[in-house]
């Protein structure tokens, strides 16, 4: 919107990190500095601070300088579980095309570390650790002190809340080497990173974009924390737009209000509000529909029309007779005499004929009389149960092998033990509740004399397609960490009989 007229090139407070407009002045450039020095030499280390403080643009600069001599794993989705994790790492590196279970995975992890003269530098950046479970942090732990050759590598980096530093030191099977915290920006430092985002993008007048004010404002609105930066200079810069005025000031943001009230208390208020303005409307078309077309909505009572007398009524939707001390009860009063053929499917009974009479002039009905011929019950053959959601989905991965190509790809989701404990169908049903049932498809395995259930979701042209799909899975189910996508002729090759 104000890039024209500040004449910048690009937009300079981006809310999204980007290496490009990494600031290397305040304690960004040190701290990178000291992260790479210890990620280098091997260990397990933390890296913490508040929530916008910009832990992640520190992560990307780091994976940018040491990418080219190391390989780097950033675990984005940290709520893994250990057999998980450490087969998204086996995957990772290439060292497995299947799933393995998790000592083996592990094995797997460690042979590759010990091989001699073969340069394995591997460094493991956890994003939003405090997502990780205590078990899964622990195997990371014990990977980074298992013994490596010469020239070999393993290093830890958790990045996370400042809490994730005083919770992994109380933890016990996790060893830390060292940790480090990215402090806020202070009045000084806002002026500066304020000066340098915009002259990044084009900005070279003679003097500052910024005043003393306005950063000074903006550093005591934001807390010293970048995010909340980027926050406020958009918002005084649109102000200044819209007022036409060559540079923002500092009264253009007098009526902003506080931080917290910006990012927290604002949006849910929104969607609390909404909910429900919704919650209304829903009771309302009801309540139309209701008045519009009350008779759907009544109940269901015996209607009977008077007919021409020997002329029965020989279809009865709703058929309500009851039987009180051998006699009937009827609800309503009927004008004549009438009678009355019908079917009780329920219970396999067939009413041939009642004879009922009423005297029209009084209110008090009689029944003259009752004849209730009662066939047989119907023998019916039970119907075959419904095969099982797991018979169902190996039929649909036996299909799926059949009729594409070997190079078909697929997720896997899970795997699961087999045997007569085994709780494969209820996974399946909860997997159904948040994809959709008609594309999973299992097959079963045995594996060191074990057997296995392979959960799969989906079926794709190739494995890359597969893989691009991945972020596409619902939150929940990527909660399971779906970390690895099959060929059709590798799950092929691994089907077994349990």
């Amino acid at each position: 919107m104000y890039l024209e007229h500040f004449k910048l090139k690009a937009a300079p407070f981006a809310i999204t990190p980007d290496p490009r407009f990494f600031y290397e002045g305040a304690k960004y450039k040190k701290l990178l500095t000291v992260l790479q020095d210890r990620l280098a030499q091997g260990c397990l280390c933390t890296f913490t601070g508040v929530k916008g403080v910009g832990k992640s643009t520190v992560i990307m600069q780091l994976c940018r300088s040491l990418g080219r001599r190391y390989k780097i794993i950033r675990l984005t989705r940290p709520d893994m579980t250990p057999e998980n994790l450490l087969n998204y790492l086996v995957f990772e590196l290439k060292l497995a095309d299947s799933l393995l279970e998790g000592a083996a995975a592990e094995m797997q992890l460690q042979n590759w570390l010990a091989k001699a003269e073969a340069a394995h530098r591997l460094i493991v950046i956890v994003e939003n650790a405090d997502k990780m479970p205590l078990s899964s942090r622990q195997v990371l732990s014990k990977l980074s002190t298992a013994p490596l050759a010469e020239g070999n590598l393993f290093s830890v980096l958790f990045s996370g809340s400042i809490a994730l530093q005083g919770s992994l030191e109380n933890s016990d099977g996790v060893e830390l080497a060292a940790s480090y915290t990215l402090p806020r920006m202070n009045r000084k430092e806002v002026r500066e990173y304020l000066d340098f985002r915009v002259t990044h993008v084009g900005y070279f007048s003679g003097d500052s974009l910024f005043d003393k004010a306005v950063s000074n404002r903006i550093a005591k609105l934001s807390n010293g924390i970048p995010r909340n930066i980027h926050l406020l200079a958009d918002k005084v810069l649109c102000a200044a737009f819209n007022l036409k005025a060559p540079v923002p000031i500092a009264d253009m943001l007098v009526e902003t209000p506080s931080l917290e009230e910006i990012i927290i208390d604002d949006v849910p208020a929104e969607q609390h509000r909404y909910e429900w303005l919704l919650a209304l409307g829903c009771v309302g078309l009801a309540l139309l529909i209701y008045w519009v077309e009350p008779g759907q909505y009544q109940s269901n009572e015996l209607e009977i029309e008077p007919v021409a007398q020997q002329s029965p009524v020989t279809d009865v939707s709703t058929p309500v007779l009851e039987l009180v001390n051998e006699g009937l009860a009827l609800e309503e009063t009927l004008a004549q005499d009438i009678e009355v053929t019908a079917t009780t499917v329920e219970f396999e009974t067939v009413v041939e004929s009642i004879e009922l009479s009423a005297e029209s002039s009084n209110a008090d009905s009689s029944v003259e009389a009752v004849e209730i011929v009662v066939a047989e019950p119907i023998q019916q053959v039970a119907p075959a149960p419904a095969p099982s959601i797991l018979a169902v989905s190996q039929q649909r991965l036996l299909a799926w092998l059949n009729e594409q190509p070997s190079t078909a790809g697929t997720i896997q989701l899970l795997l699961v033990r087999g045997g007569e404990d085994s709780r494969i169908n209820e996974y399946l049903e909860q997997l159904s509740d948040s994809l959709d049932a008609n594309q999973l498809m299992t097959y079963s395995t045995v594996r060191q004399g074990r057997a296995y259930y392979g959960v799969l979701y989906q079926q794709y042209a190739s494995r890359a397609v597969a893989a691009g799909s991945l972020s596409g899975l619902p939150a929940e189910v990527q909660k399971l960490g779906p970390f690895i996508v099959r060929s059709a002729k590798g799950v092929e090759d691994e089907q077994g009989q349990i």
